[in-house]
């Protein structure tokens, strides 16, 4: 699960990099969404 955390941040700072405007706060929004996102997709296919 931790692991999965750290590539959904990874993907969410990446695709905050890609845009139009690579703010630092848009930088972190995404990697902490992008955290969530992941850390809850891998304890839903845990639980299905």
């Amino acid at each position: 699960q931790k692991n999965s955390a750290i590539a959904g941040a990874i993907a969410g700072a990446a695709v905050a990099l890609t845009g139009d405007n690579g703010h630092s706060d848009h930088v972190v929004h995404f990697a902490i969404t992008g955290a969530a996102l992941s850390s809850a997709a891998t304890m839903l296919s845990g639980i299905f």
